[in-house]
């Protein structure tokens, strides 16, 4: 029987959905404005969350946005659409 290869499971900021890492978005603060910023190529450096493709447009500055990024956001990105 072969070992089954390890699949990173992470949690989607909006819904709370888990599903695997390469399914979803990740979110990331920009270096200077501090943010929160679309990291498509997930090579930001620093904290980030996940979301899923489908709860982008729902997504908003909140407590639980705040708590994932440690207090650090300030808003977020125009590029985010708000």
């Amino acid at each position: 029987m072969e070992p089954r290869a390890h699949v990173p499971v992470r949690t989607c900021l909006v819904c709370g959905k888990k599903s695997a890492k390469f399914a979803l978005l990740r979110v990331a603060l920009s270096p200077v404005e501090r943010t929160v910023v679309l990291d498509r190529k997930q090579r930001l450096e620093g904290r980030g969350a996940y979301i899923c493709q489908g709860c982008l447009p729902n997504l908003r500055y909140t407590k639980r946005v705040q708590r994932a990024f440690r207090n650090e956001a300030k808003g977020l990105a125009e590029s985010l659409g708000r």
